[in-house]
């Protein structure tokens, strides 16, 4: 038997495992359907019959179960597959004929409940056989098939145009989910085989440790692991360079054109937040073992750090490095990750700079592929952009990308401090809650306070905000918890959340996770976003403002008046606080039309139930100004600058 027609047959034996994983958790959910049926048609039918049939569906559960057991005890061995295939099939088909029985034998009933049974019943096997038998292919179509056709000819014979209709509707459903259980078949056998070859590749580079250690001794395993990742087995950022410096420097080399590919991948930290770090880094090891079944044994890929991925393709024009970028965007995007309850997806943004006689420098050629990847990454990920080396002459777009290099080195090494501006009732006695904004302001290389506007353009172009906000919800909770002086003596704490922050899927799990674990009430937090934000994300914004409602947090929208749909979208905004623009406010002495329009916010707001919150309150003849308006909170230099959480 060749290598291959192993391989087959593994896959084949892993996806028969995985199926009668499934065994106990399928049988259960049957028999608790069985009697559910046996309770609803007690005294419509023959009770001798039903009584029959429910032991029956009994004993095939268990020989389900029983099979399932001797399976997972029995040692496999190659030419049993059609064996073990034949025994996950007969009970399958067997459930599924006895499950069509119940149709037969109320095709005689002539009423009204007797149709909707004969209806209802194999649509809910059908739910279950995607639980059950949806990770084989041949076993769940036959059940399929067995439990939906009898119901189907039986609803499609009536005389009656209703019951017809539900007999065409329940054989749409019957096809739907014969689709979904062989796409999600053959998505188990695609990621099983990832995994096959993950581990072959694991198996390599155990081998090559060996031979490091039988023919060279330690010098020659410390100089392995210094220039490859533990992780992939990938040579390193460090070796990467070094190889294209040494290639750059050869008269052979510098002649010739080359490409670079950068590859960034897209919602890995989701994967991370939302099942750990083990599983993120079983993500990374199998998309660098598909990336290496795509690249030529001349090309030379690594592993840059963190979700990054660099390829060198030598002797490649521009055009052909274009259509290896999305072959290899493409089988990113194909992947599969199963991992316990979950099915992930990740995909790739990839940059590409061309290697050419005037690359002066390796790391001209490297900052201009992540450039490209970045801008493929702000383009909205999954997608190849190229970047000339040209373009990095630009003096704005050289200026962002040199800031969003110290950005993310910032994230890396959470150089930022937090600070708190305080929010104060202008009317206090009416009310005496302290409140407070969380701020954040990046540290340079030696300590020096950076500007907001500098580092947080950059941030937001290049789609490092989420990292950011993270980092400020995550101080938060730490310094809540810890009593932190400064946040001592608050009664709600408010966090600003950005765009990108609101459009990232696994936050609101994040938020979750923090509060299930944290010793903190959901009740001083309060979350801050944006009016454009809110109108560019309406729906989303509204599932995840009631979604954390829902667990206690407030919500405050910002900067409300900048936008244009302001009032007509409000009231169905569950919001607690309106903050007005700033703008707004600090005109408001001086403009009439300012102090209008401050006014008019204060009483929609106050109408609709909400707090009204003035920002940049810069003086006491605006505070006064507020007071007569009836705001209800001040924040600004007023009323305090920001000072240190730390």
């Amino acid at each position: 038997m060749t290598t291959h027609d192993n391989t087959s047959e593994n896959l084949e034996i892993e996806q028969l495992a995985a199926l009668f994983a499934r065994a106990r958790n399928g049988a259960f959910a049957t028999l608790v359907l069985t009697g559910l049926v046996v309770l609803l048609l007690w005294g419509r039918v023959d009770a001798g019959a039903l009584i029959l049939w429910g032991v029956a569906c009994g004993i095939l559960e268990a020989v389900r179960i029983g099979l399932a057991r001797k399976f997972r005890e029995h040692v496999q061995s190659p030419g049993e597959t059609i064996r073990w295939t034949y025994a996950a099939l007969l009970p399958a088909a067997a459930t599924g004929l006895l499950w069509g029985l119940p149709a037969i034998y109320l095709a005689g009933v002539d009423s009204d409940w007797a149709m909707m049974t004969v209806f209802a019943l194999p649509v809910a096997m059908m739910a279950l056989a995607g639980v059950s038998y949806a990770l084989n292919r041949t076993v769940h179509a036959v059940h399929i098939l067995l439990v939906g056709a009898p119901s189907v000819v039986i609803l499609l014979t009536r005389a009656d145009a209703d019951v017809q209709l539900a007999g065409v509707a329940l054989a749409g459903l019957a096809m739907m989910s014969l689709y979904s259980g062989q796409l999600t078949a053959q998505r188990v056998r695609e990621n099983l085989a990832l995994r096959h070859a993950t581990t072959e590749l694991q198996a390599r580079l155990r081998v090559i440790h060996d031979h490091i250690g039988s023919t060279t001794g330690v010098d020659r395993l410390v100089s392995f692991q210094s220039s490859h990742d533990p992780l992939t087995g990938l040579i390193n950022r460090r070796e990467f360079e070094k190889r294209l410096e040494a290639m750059l420097a050869t008269p052979a080399g510098s002649g010739r054109r080359h490409a670079i590919c950068y590859l960034d991948l897209d919602h890995l930290d989701m994967v991370n937040d939302t099942c750990g770090h083990r599983a993120g880094d079983a993500v990374l090891r199998q998309v660098a073992a598909r990336l290496q079944t795509m690249v030529r044994g001349t090309d030379v890929l690594a592993r840059m750090g963190g979700d990054q991925f660099t390829a060198l393709l030598t002797d490649c024009n521009m055009d052909n490095a274009r259509t290896v970028a999305e072959s290899l965007r493409e089988a990113v995007r194909q992947l599969r990750f199963p991992w316990e309850d979950h099915v992930f997806e990740v995909s790739t943004s990839v940059g590409i700079a061309a290697i050419d006689a005037g690359t002066s420098h390796f790391s001209d050629a490297l900052s201009a592929a992540h450039a490209a990847c970045l801008v493929a990454r702000e383009d909205g990920g999954d997608r190849v952009r190229i970047v000339q080396s040209a373009d990095l002459e630009q003096g704005h777009h050289h200026h962002l990308v040199r800031w969003m290099q110290k950005v993310r080195e910032a994230v890396e090494s959470s150089r930022f401090q937090l600070l708190v501006q305080d929010i104060v009732p202008i009317n206090t006695r009416e009310s005496h809650e302290h409140h407070g904004e969380l701020l954040v302001r990046m540290l340079g290389e030696h300590g020096e306070l950076v500007a907001p506007h500098t580092f947080l353009s950059a941030a937001e172009r290049y789609n490092l905000m989420p990292a950011v906000d993270r980092w400020v919800i995550q101080r938060t909770f730490h310094a809540l918890e810890n009593h932190a002086d400064a946040l001592s003596s608050l009664d709600l704490c408010a966090i600003n959340l950005s765009g990108q922050s609101l459009s990232d899927p696994g936050l609101l799990d994040y938020i979750t996770d923090l509060l299930n674990s944290a010793s903190i009430r959901a009740e001083r937090l309060c979350f801050e976003i944006t009016e454009t934000v809110v109108v560019d994300n309406f729906e989303s914004a509204r599932a995840f403002i009631a979604a954390l409602k829902r667990r206690g947090c407030r919500f405050a929208l910002d900067d409300f008046g900048s936008g244009m749909s302001s009032y007509s979208y409000l009231k169905n905004l569950p919001v607690d606080y309106i903050k007005i623009d700033g703008s707004f406010v600090r005109g408001m002495l001086e403009d009439p039309i300012d102090r209008a329009v401050v006014e008019s916010i204060n009483q929609i707001g106050h109408e609709l139930g909400m707090k009204t919150i003035a920002e940049f309150v810069e003086s006491e003849e605006i505070l006064r100004a507020l007071a007569e308006v009836g705001v209800d909170y001040a924040q600004g230099a007023a009323i305090g600058e920001p000072r240190a959480v730390d």
